[in-house]
């Protein structure tokens, strides 16, 4: 009994000594959380005040020791939300501070420089510090009007967070690409992707770093940078698409043939032999075809003697037997089997002659030299084809088709 009210005296102290300390720690070492609220602006200067408070958070959110919290109420929302004034006092911003749980606010004014456009537009940003209700610092920039574009107002929005929190400028690279969408990798790391406005890779290492920009469908652009410590580089990466390939890849090309000699391969020969075998049929049935018409002229007598609407062979099949009867039906035998002869061969030949000439087309299309365009980098190779072969019997021969 003694022993276990000796363990709950130590152990609670214990637990209330590591609490205080954890607690300390903790205010000590208070990371900061911002948020970007935005401004305060005259009639007109709209458009501006949004697009500048958009690059203001791009700016924190791309230094991660300001801890961007990602908040987007603008001012006028807030003020209207915790009942304050227009411009706000510190009791009413350390309200708002605590709301979006935040340890810096970052505000301010926008007005016209000049009283007919197009303007320019004075802007004054305050960094307010929640925790002491004060405002820590102010920068105060005239943005002129014909240097309103994206890539200045980034400029101008990061150097007015540098200002506010008194950080030296950053080593950046700033990317542009002409495609949207396109990987960017900085040493082997992954950092974001190309859009209608530049990449801002800030905190960057001095010295020496390897950039690639991908898309699959476009030439990898691969570029070795030098940067010194506190520059900004601007780098344009341009990419180029590819008419054939893998992603990034370069462009596969065929091996051209060997200089020595010709290689005939097997479906060119298969294709040549089953094609004239097939010929060689249909030069049978052809054959057949002048026999059957020979027939014809010595039934010429018969099919004049033959009731119109009649069938000569019919006809004289039903006559009393004669000589001549019999000379007639004689001939009309032979015609039928010639007729079945005939058709046997045309039917064996289409079928051997059509695969003939399916697989030799294909085989000399196989042995086509690669074309290639060098001004362009573009390659047009023959591409094999899609045969359907068929050979026809027609009273005068055999007819060959194909559909591709």
């Amino acid at each position: 009994m003694k022993k276990g009210i000796l363990i709950a005296t130590i152990f609670i102290p214990l637990i209330s000594f590591f609490c205080f300390v954890s607690k300390a720690n903790g205010g000590s070492k208070q990371n900061k959380r911002t948020s970007v609220i935005g401004f305060n602006f005259d009639p007109g200067a709209e458009t501006f005040t949004e697009t500048f408070t958009t690059e203001l958070r791009g700016a924190v959110e791309g230094r991660v020791e300001l801890g961007h919290t990602g908040k987007t109420q603008d001012l006028e929302q807030l003020t209207l939300a915790f009942g304050c004034p227009e411009t706000p006092d510190p009791a009413c911003l350390k309200e708002i501070g605590a709301g979006l749980d935040s340890t810096h606010l970052i505000y301010g004014t926008v007005k016209k420089a000049n009283p007919k456009p197009p303007y320019s537009f004075e802007v004054v940003t305050n960094l307010f510090n929640v925790e002491t209700g004060k405002i820590e610092k102010t920068t105060k920039i005239v943005v002129p009007a014909d240097k309103q574009g994206t890539v200045y107002l980034q400029e101008s929005a990061d150097r007015v967070i540098g200002e506010l929190f008194n950080e030296p400028p950053s080593t950046t690279i700033i990317i542009q690409s002409n495609v949207a969408g396109a990987e960017i990798i900085l040493d082997e790391t992954r950092i974001g992707e190309t859009g209608s406005d530049p990449l801002w890779i800030r905190k960057v290492e001095p010295g020496k770093h390897r950039i690639i920009v991908k898309k699959e469908g476009y030439k990898i652009f691969e570029k070795i940078l030098e940067v010194a410590k506190g520059s900004r580089v601007d780098l344009d990466a341009p990419l180029f698409r590819l008419e054939k390939g893998e992603e990034g890849g370069e462009v596969p090309i065929e091996p051209l043939p060997k200089a020595k000699g010709k290689k005939i391969g097997w479906k060119v020969l298969f294709g040549a032999g089953a094609t004239a075998a097939g010929l060689g049929l249909a030069g049978g049935g052809l054959y057949y075809s002048l026999k059957i018409n020979s027939y014809n002229g010595d039934l010429e007598e018969a099919i004049n003697t033959t009731p119109d609407g009649q069938d000569v062979c019919d006809f004289y099949k039903n006559l009393e037997p004669s000589d001549y009867r019999d000379k007639v039906i004689s001939i009309c035998d032979q015609k039928t089997s010639l007729m079945a002869g005939q058709i046997a061969l045309y039917s064996v030949g289409a079928v051997v002659g059509g695969v003939g000439l399916y697989f030799l087309i294909d085989g000399l299309m196989e042995n086509k030299e690669t074309k290639k365009e060098s001004a362009k980098e573009t390659e047009f190779r023959f591409k094999k084809i899609s045969l359907v072969p068929g050979l026809t019997p027609t009273s005068g021969g055999l007819s060959i088709y194909g559909s591709f």
